[in-house]
């Protein structure tokens, strides 16, 4: 019968080496850039929260939200209701619907779209929700932002030439020459989100960042740190082998 005392030593085979090192500093890597657009996206949230408490200057067309990337801006004038916009595939507590656009113009003719907030989307895609505009004069406060871009997004063809503003169509993040032509009318580059309103009953919980909230970043981020745990201990278990004393 055997007694010799054995003990596991650590013995990886040199394609084992070869391969550990890159991958874990790719499965780090990308758990810190995560981390970092989380930060950097936190920042900028915890900025423009900051704005809600300035005052708010006037809105003039020459504001461009490109060089100013948030300002607290006020602006007068008519909701035209035969221009709304649904911008699709916007959720909110894990609840599909649409961020409702509004076209307002002064009384000088200059005009833009306003963000009044999110509303659910029916369960029956083909039906719109049912949308009013306010009448009268309106007083505006809100953010003045660039008009939201996603990461991605596939080539649309909504709009072309002969196009007849409809009075209530869905988008997908439109550039500015795209809302010129389904509103018809030279609206500014940009979009102002209203500020909170608990009397409306649209949502108005704006993330000033992109597509991807600050929370998923920060997610991703634990996820691919835990691979690169679990990756480390698999490494170091399968290659844990047994020898005996001589």
């Amino acid at each position: 019968m055997n007694n010799r005392p054995t003990h596991r030593r650590f013995r990886p085979p040199l394609w084992a080496w070869c391969a550990y090192p890159p991958v874990l500093a790719l499965l780090l890597a990308l758990g810190g850039w995560q981390a970092q657009r989380g930060l950097e996206k936190q920042a900028i949230d915890d900025a423009a929260a900051a704005l809600t408490e300035t005052v708010a200057v006037p809105w003039v067309p020459t504001l461009q939200p490109q060089l100013q990337p948030t300002i607290r801006v006020v602006v007068t004038g008519h909701y035209r209701p035969q221009l709304t916009l649904l911008l699709d595939n916007q959720s909110y507590q894990r609840q599909p619907g649409y961020h409702l656009w509004s076209m307002l113009e002064r009384d000088d003719g200059a005009t833009l779209m306003v963000n009044r907030g999110w509303l659910p989307a029916d369960g029956d895609r083909r039906q719109l929700p049912a949308v009013t505009v306010p009448e009268g004069e309106q007083v505006l406060t809100g953010l003045w932002r660039p008009l939201p871009r996603p990461g991605w997004i596939l080539p649309s063809r909504a709009c072309e030439a002969g196009h007849t503003p409809a009075e209530i169509s869905v988008v997908q993040f439109p550039d500015v020459e795209q809302l010129r032509c389904l509103t018809g009318a030279a609206v500014s580059d940009g979009i102002l989100l209203l500020d909170p309103d608990a009397t409306q009953p649209l949502v108005r919980e704006w993330a000033m960042g992109a597509a991807v909230p600050t929370s998923r970043h920060f997610g991703y981020a634990a996820q691919w740190f835990v691979f690169a745990m679990v990756l480390t201990f698999f490494f170091i278990r399968l290659n844990l082998r047994e020898s005996a004393d001589a």
